[in-house]
């Protein structure tokens, strides 16, 4: 699990870092842990999909914790944001990021290691689901979680991954549509392409864009049923 820690006052961060030393011991698991000192300082690392959890504190100077999460929220719809506060005043507008938590400074331990419990679990649950694909590469298992769009062209069925992997198949889309469409992640934007929503950053009138910044198209008769889809997703 990759979280990154985004706080300006560093004391609290050296409290943080103790604290995940004694999760990772406690638990028996090695975590990937990223420090970062202020709210620009973590917009400038990098793009959407690069952690599992973030763990945000509000007022920080420049670009408060309640920002970087809106303009987190815009690259990545799944990272788990939980903000850090001595003040519950900012509770009611993280429900406007959709966070994962609210925890009060000082972090209560028990109560911070069992949320850090449920994340792991829920990720782990998550990154299990997929399917195994025989693909001209070989055969391969592919995450629903990972798995951006597929399209298919001709007799070849395109599986594209978040991470910028492409699989092929020789079959067709129908073959697929039953088993990714019963997900309510997934939908059919154009008789070519099915998308998960998931990794959507927007609708547009005639595309859908991906994280990744792939614009898949949405057909006129589907525009309104994926919209729809989309708004009931988030």
């Amino acid at each position: 699990m990759r979280i990154a820690i985004c706080d300006d006052d560093e004391r609290e961060r050296s409290c943080l870092s103790r604290m995940m030393q004694e999760y990772q011991l406690s638990r028996g698991v090695n975590l990937d842990c990223f420090f970062f000192h202020n709210g620009t300082e973590f917009l400038c690392d990098g793009k959407g999909g690069k952690y599992d959890v973030v763990l945000l504190d509000i007022l920080m100077p420049g670009v408060s914790g309640i920002q970087v999460a809106e303009e987190l929220r815009e690259l990545d719809k799944n990272v788990k944001i939980i903000f850090i506060s001595s003040s519950s005043e900012f509770a009611v507008e993280s429900y406007g990021v959709r966070a994962y938590h609210y925890l009060l400074k000082p972090l209560d331990a028990d109560l911070f290691f069992g949320l850090l419990d449920r994340a792991r679990s829920e990720l782990l649950l998550r990154k299990e689901q997929g399917f195994v694909l025989k693909s001209r590469e070989g055969v391969i298992w592919i995450s629903f979680s990972r798995l951006e769009y597929v399209e298919v062209t001709n007799k070849t069925v395109a599986f594209h991954l978040a991470d910028g992997a492409v699989y092929e198949a020789a079959a067709a889309l129908a073959d697929f549509e039953e088993m990714l469409l019963s997900r309510k992640e997934f939908i059919k934007t154009h008789r070519s392409y099915i998308i998960n929503l998931g990794c959507v950053q927007i609708i547009k009138t005639n595309c859908a864009v991906t994280i990744s910044g792939q614009n898949i198209p949405l057909s006129r008769q589907r525009r309104s049923q994926v919209q729809n889809a989309y708004i009931h997703f988030l």
